[in-house]
């Protein structure tokens, strides 16, 4: 489906949900990303779902606060990548959740764009 927006920052949130994706999934592991008309047909759906260690339930609603990092284990990045992805998802009147992803187990990030 088509998606309109503003490309730069579109092309910044793709980026930054990767490097997060791949970022927190084992050498091995895998990364979806599917982009399709909702069920509702009003709207588009960018999913991202990765087969890494995931993200306790408790912690979800964590996810894209400034400076926040689940894995403290990971040493690069200072936690702005997630809160980054929701300014964009804001100025684009998108909506992003947060869950486990059904097949791989991992994170699934996705992000709800309304089509008007």
């Amino acid at each position: 489906p088509a998606l309109s927006g503003l490309p730069d920052m579109l092309r910044i949130m793709l980026r930054n949900l990767l490097d997060n994706a791949i970022r927190y999934t084992p050498n091995g592991g895998h990364v979806e990303v599917a982009l399709h008309l909702a069920d509702d047909g009003q709207q588009v759906e960018l999913e991202i779902a990765d087969s890494g260690i995931g993200v306790a339930d408790e912690e979800l609603a964590l996810l894209g606060k400034r400076f926040n990092r689940i894995n403290k284990n990971v040493t690069d990045g200072v936690g702005l990548g997630l809160s980054i992805v929701q300014r964009i998802a804001e100025i684009h009147r998108a909506k992003i959740t947060f869950s486990r992803a059904a097949t791989l187990g991992g994170l699934c990030v996705r992000v709800c764009f309304p089509l008007h």
